[in-house]
Formats: structure tokens, C-alpha cells, sequence
């Protein structure tokens, strides 16, 4: 393999530049590097870029007058005073050369697209919340609830007690089951206090 070939893009992009604007970009390489750890280098849009999780986390730049910091919006939020004095905009920043880098500054911008981009990896690790299956209210069990006179006590239980007695009814496999569950759904409602066996109170109810 060439040198070419085995040579690091970014390295690459670098020798394009000379000094004081070589030496502010591997300043600010070795900042972003050690400010997002477990990052990779790559490039993208032409400038160098860490990813991490697959995620562009921030891009960087060289320039005749300055070097620039890509963080995205999100990464600039809340350091309105800081970079005041520098040349800024949506999502980016310039430092001048001839100036010292904010290393400070840099490190809490980078924390915070770091903390970004890890929570947005989490939501998409964590596995989606499963939905309970509806139950739709057979015949036989509004007639009972309009014959007794509970459905409106039977509508003032949450939606999640309505639906898990439907479905604990229409579960049973045997008809003397069904209509067991249904008498006790049905004294249950009556009661007020009791739900599918446990003690149960409203918050609407007093102690």
C-alpha cells in the first residue's frame, strides 16, 4: 500500500496548510480528540469530522484568517456570551488566528454534543414501549352494565381498568368463566373500592 493510500483524509486535508494555521488546527484536533473520546476522524462536506455512534458530533476547518468550529446549533446553545466576541452564526464558529484558542470553551461545546448524541443513541437502543391490545366491548357486557345501572360507573374507571376487564372476560374459554368474571367485574364496579381483586380508590374518592 502507498503512503497515499494508507494516509489518514484528515491528515491529508492538514498538510494543506502551513504556519500558524497548522499549528491552531492540530491544537484544535488534539482538543476535539480528547474532548470526544471513542470518536472517530473522518470527512465530511470536505472538512474534518468526529462521529461518534454514526452521528456527526462536530466538523472543523482551516481558513487564511481563521479556523472554524461546525458544532450544529444544539452544540452552541447557552454560550451567547462567550463567543460574543468572536464571528458567529447558526452552528458555527470562527477563532482567529493569532489568538489563543478557547480551550474551555471548546471542551463544554464538544461536552455538549457529546451529551446530545449519546441520548439520541439511547432513545434508539431503548426498545419501543409495547401497546396493549384493545378490547372492543361484546354485546353481552353492555347489557349487563345498562341492565345493573353501572355504566357510567364503568366509565369513570381509567381506560386501562375498562380495557383489562373486556379482556379478561373475553379471555376465559368457558362460558361459566366468562360470566363469573363478569359477575365480579360487575360487583366491583358496584363497590368502588376493588379492581379485577385488588383494593383499588379513585383519586376522585375521599379516604
Amino acid at each position: 500500500m502507498s503512503d497515499d493510500a494508507a494516509r489518514c483524509p484528515v491528515d491529508a486535508y492538514l498538510e494543506r496548510f502551513a504556519g500558524e494555521a497548522r499549528a491552531t488546527l492540530e491544537e484544535l484536533r488534539a482538543l476535539l480528540r480528547h474532548a470526544v473520546p471513542g470518536a472517530s476522524e473522518t470527512m465530511a462536506y470536505g472538512v474534518p469530522t468526529l462521529d461518534l455512534h454514526g452521528v456527526h458530533v462536530l466538523h472543523f476547518a482551516g481558513f487564511a484568517r481563521h479556523v472554524g468550529l461546525y458544532p450544529r446549533p444544539s452544540g452552541m446553545a447557552g454560550f451567547d456570551d462567550e463567543l460574543s466576541r468572536y464571528e458567529w452564526g447558526k452552528g458555527s464558529v470562527r477563532f482567529p488566528l493569532g489568538e489563543r484558542l478557547p480551550v474551555d470553551l471548546v471542551r463544554r461545546i464538544a461536552a455538549l454534543r457529546v451529551a446530545e448524541v449519546e441520548a439520541q443513541a439511547a432513545a434508539r437502543r431503548r426498545p419501543a414501549r409495547a401497546l396493549r391490545e384493545r378490547h372492543a366491548m361484546p354485546e353481552v357486557v353492555r347489557e349487563a352494565l345498562e341492565t345493573e345501572g353501572l355504566m357510567e360507573a364503568y366509565l369513570a374507571r381509567p381506560p386501562y381498568q375498562r380495557n383489562d376487564y373486556l379482556g379478561w372476560i373475553a379471555g376465559a374459554k368457558r362460558e361459566e368463566t366468562r360470566a363469573r368474571r363478569l359477575r365480579q367485574m360487575l360487583d366491583e364496579l358496584a363497590g368502588g373500592r376493588s379492581y379485577m381483586g385488588m383494593p383499588w380508590r379513585s383519586a376522585g374518592r375521599g379516604a
